[in-house]
């Protein structure tokens, strides 16, 4: 088959600072080009190539200054410019012209369903996938949305989560949405015989991802000003940028209350406030290492002996399975996708999201507990290999392209 995967228009290929889906993306379409034709669509900068090949991929770039420039004057005019059928629309009309040349039989498209409609009109005969990292598709207008997917015969969730909400949105599109996890590379990302057992009597603690209030790494840290009462020697690492969500992506649009009490946060300021409150509460303990490359994250596992997510929304995860992959349990909140990935009580522990005293609870036991601690982080790297490998991920999807190929959904 000929595959295009077509890239979020900020994002490269290869992939530059990370970026889960810009991973994601890179990650499978390697594994795929081992038996499928594939191209990958992605931003053009500097003297980058408009066409290469790497790995086995051919590497599609058009620049995004026109789109830049039009989308400062779209976020003006509107609070929810992301979902604008102009956002971005230079690029996407670049990108479905020259889709429309090559003629693939799948077109892959992340996230943006405003997109779908444009790679249609010149892609009649493709079968185009629609790949939803996030809940926009339960949270913006049931009628707009309706339109688009019925142009998508395909429609991805990254998780149970995401697909369940999408289905129960839109029944009449039910029998077209499927589960494809989010993956890890599991060679990469793989215990060492120190993992969680150094032989010493200090604790380490690990919270990695964007730096941003919906992630709830107050409620983190004010939980781990308990734990540390039991143990004084712990160490927080704190791993990852600055980077707020902007705030119509996530809170404006949100149903859940402590996700809306958080809209004073997003003011560019959380990241410092998040600094004075570890300075504070944990003192030299807390370290803040800011962004580290993918390459980068694995000797952070190793080194913890739990990671911790105390998000208020999620729609997957990722550090959740880096972490599993390192035979390191964790802490999660019951949150969205979360509570697919860890098992509660056999790879982890799930707490209510927002309780810092649970959360610390359950820290602090699985901290005590060196035994008990190993064996689930035993079972999470298992569940690791059979769940999330990007081989495992390139697997399912590869079976659901054969079963859609050259199918035109009736509209």
């Amino acid at each position: 088959m000929k595959i295009a995967i077509v890239n979020q228009p900020w994002n490269h290929a290869p992939p530059r600072k990370g970026g889960s889906i810009a991973i994601w993306t890179w990650e499978v379409a390697r594994r795929l080009a081992a038996r499928h034709e594939v191209y990958v669509y992605a931003r053009r900068d500097g003297k980058e190539c408009d066409y290469e090949e790497i790995d086995g991929i051919r590497c599609v770039r058009f620049p995004i200054r026109t789109d830049l420039r039009a989308n400062e004057w779209l976020q003006r005019i509107s609070r929810r410019a992301f979902d604008s059928r102009f956002f971005y629309r230079f690029y996407l009309e670049q990108v479905a012209r020259d889709l429309g040349d090559r003629r693939p039989d799948i077109i892959h498209m992340h996230n943006f369903s405003q997109h779908v409609p444009i790679i249609r009109l010149r892609n009649p005969d493709a079968t185009i996938v629609l790949h939803m990292h996030c809940e926009w598709l339960s949270q913006l207008e049931r009628s707009r949305i309706a339109v688009r997917l019925a142009d998508a015969d395909l429609v991805l969730g990254c998780s149970d989560f995401i697909t369940g909400k999408t289905r129960d949105r839109f029944p009449e599109f039910a029998p077209r949405c499927r589960t494809v996890y989010n993956g890890v590379d599991v060679d990469a990302f793989a215990p060492t015989p120190a993992a969680g057992n150094r032989g010493d009597d200090r604790k380490r603690v690990l919270f990695v991802g964007r730096i941003t209030p919906e992630k709830a790494l107050h409620v983190m840290i004010e939980s781990l000003t308990l734990v540390r009462d039991r143990f004084p020697d712990l160490q927080v690492d704190i791993v990852g940028p600055d980077a707020e969500t902007p705030k119509p992506y996530i809170v404006d649009l949100s149903d859940d209350d402590r996700v809306r009490s958080l809209a004073a946060e997003y003011d560019g300021r959380y990241y410092e406030r998040l600094q004075s409150l570890a300075r504070n509460r944990l003192g030299d303990a807390a370290r803040f290492s800011g962004l580290v490359h993918q390459s980068h994250l694995p000797p952070h596992y190793r080194a913890a002996d739990l990671l911790l997510n105390p998000s208020f929304s999620e729609s997957f995860g990722m550090s959740l399975i880096e972490a599993m992959a390192c035979g390191i349990p964790v802490v999660a909140t019951r949150v969205g996708g979360m509570t697919g990935i860890v098992a509660d009580g056999e790879t982890g522990l799930v707490v209510e999201p927002g309780d810092a005293p649970a959360l610390a609870e359950a820290t602090s036991a699985l901290l005590a507990d060196d035994s008990r601690r190993r064996e689930m982080g035993a079972a999470a790297r298992r569940r690791a290999l059979e769940l999330f490998s990007w081989e495992r991920v390139t697997e399912t999807l590869d079976a659901l392209y054969r079963e859609h190929s050259g199918v035109r959904h009736a509209q």
